[in-house]
């Protein structure tokens, strides 16, 4: 199986689909298929952009980012957790 980006596979897709020229290229009506089927080349700024915000998102600790909500729900925080702040100001 191929890798391809996700744009490449559209336009070649839309390309077949209506154009009478193409002939035997034609491959009929659309089906489809598993997502597994699918896979996304690395080389795409999506890619680039999915592995930049999964490698920042890791570096964050889960538990100061949980403060607000285990504050909602009267959940207690582990000792000496230091609070960030939220959107709407600086206590939770």
């Amino acid at each position: 199986m191929k890798a391809v980006s996700i744009a490449a596979a559209f336009a070649l897709s839309i390309a077949l689909r209506g154009c009478s020229a193409i002939g035997s290229l034609n491959p009929g009506p659309i089906q489809a298929f598993d997502l597994s089927d699918v896979i996304l080349d690395q080389h795409t700024f999506q890619a680039k952009a999915f592995a930049s915000n999964l490698d920042y998102l890791l570096q964050l600790d889960p538990d100061r980012m949980l403060y607000v909500f285990r504050t909602n729900a009267k959940v207690p925080d582990p000792p000496g957790l230091p609070f960030w702040g939220t959107w709407e100001g600086s206590k939770a």
